[in-house]
């Protein structure tokens, strides 16, 4: 019986570092993807926000009761008001701002799924 243990020792190892790479992998890429996570619950509510923000700006500006000089000075305003920036040959826009924080959501949500079944890999190793 003694003479097995260096056979099963010689058997454990590689199996040992093999399961511990792929855990060590799998950690890293649970790291990468919380990583990218946490980006995008910071960037979707922003983004959103931004975007219901300028939307809505002018139309509540329009429901402000103003006369004479108050109303013109408010259709000036609103007539300066952009509709659309382009910042580095990207159009943006209120639509656009709240379609992005929209889809940067769902993919937070697809980035949390990502995460659960790597640490379920990660457990399942053990």
């Amino acid at each position: 019986m003694a003479s097995d243990l260096p056979d099963q020792l010689r058997h454990a190892v590689p199996d040992i570092v093999l399961r511990g790479a792929r855990s060590a992998t799998l950690g890293l890429l649970l790291c990468a993807v919380a990583f990218l996570e946490q980006l995008t619950e910071f960037a979707a509510p922003l983004l959103l926000t931004c975007g219901i923000g300028w939307w809505a700006l002018p139309r509540l500006l329009t429901l402000a009761p103003a006369d004479g000089q108050a109303r013109e000075a408010l259709n000036q305003i609103m007539a300066s008001f952009p509709t659309r920036l382009a910042l580095g040959g990207h159009t943006v826009s209120p639509p656009l701002l709240i379609a992005d924080g929209l889809l940067l959501m769902g993919f937070a949500a697809l980035l949390q799924a990502a995460g659960a079944l790597i640490t379920g890999a990660i457990w399942r190793d053990r």
